[in-house]
């Protein structure tokens, strides 16, 4: 009985622990953390005398950038994971969503990466980039963000192609990114995500419930068991 108790007690814990996971995601869906960068299918400058190169960085690879770069996308992470709310970012965002028909509740931030280039001694007297990215997190497309000197902007020009499995833009200045995309809704209009976090706290309430009644039966079970030997003796 006494291990029936302490597997509902360390489930439950577990089970704790992820819903504390969840709630520390913000804006984003999931932690951009686990995704591949997006790959590069097309990256051309508008000059035809830039030789400089496009270079994609996963979140998750970040250790790989400069220091600088680093702590960008370091500071552009957290500012998505601190908001309930993809709008906060930029109010732009709000029409777009208008636009599309889609709650803002039901935005979130898909994926975060960071877009640098290599070394082109004219690079800035040269023009912008047309590039086409492919990724696996553009499902229900919304928008583009750029974090760019200290705030995010939309890629105006930003649109998924080839049945969103491509990112095609046009950019001249690089550093992070975030794809904003709306998430599945419940016919209540509550965000999916939310449902999970109520049935795990529903699991958890649920385990502890059997918890304190298996103590209770154990604690009683122990005391009766004492009475009978004092009654024997």
């Amino acid at each position: 009985m006494k291990k029936v108790l302490m597997i509902c007690l360390t489930v439950g814990i577990i089970l704790s622990m992820s819903i504390t996971a969840f709630a520390t995601t913000g804006g984003f869906i999931s932690s951009p953390s686990g995704n591949k960068a997006p790959v590069l299918v097309e990256g051309t400058n508008e000059s035809d005398g830039c030789e400089a190169e496009l270079v994609i960085t996963a979140y998750g690879d970040r250790d790989e950038l400069s220091v600088e770069a680093r702590e960008k996308i370091e500071e552009a992470y957290s500012i998505i994971a601190g908001t309930e709310n993809i709008t906060t970012l930029n109010e732009a965002v709000e029409d777009v969503a208008k636009k599309m028909g889609v709650s803002t509740s039901a935005l979130a931030v898909s994926d975060m990466f960071d877009i640098s280039i290599t070394d082109c001694a004219e690079h800035d007297t040269h023009g912008h980039f047309d590039i086409t990215l492919e990724s696996e997190t553009l499902k229900n497309f919304v928008c583009l963000l750029h974090y760019h000197e200290g705030s995010w902007h939309i890629i105006d020009n930003a649109e998924v192609t080839e049945g969103n499995e491509h990112l095609v833009f046009s950019e001249d200045d690089f550093s992070p990114f975030a794809i904003v995309v709306y998430s599945d809704i419940s016919d209540d209009g509550d965000n999916v995500q939310n449902d999970i976090g109520w049935i795990i706290a529903a699991a958890i309430a649920v385990l502890l419930a059997i918890g304190i009644i298996l103590w209770f039966i154990i604690t009683k079970s122990g005391k009766d068991k004492k009475e009978e030997k004092k009654e024997e003796i």
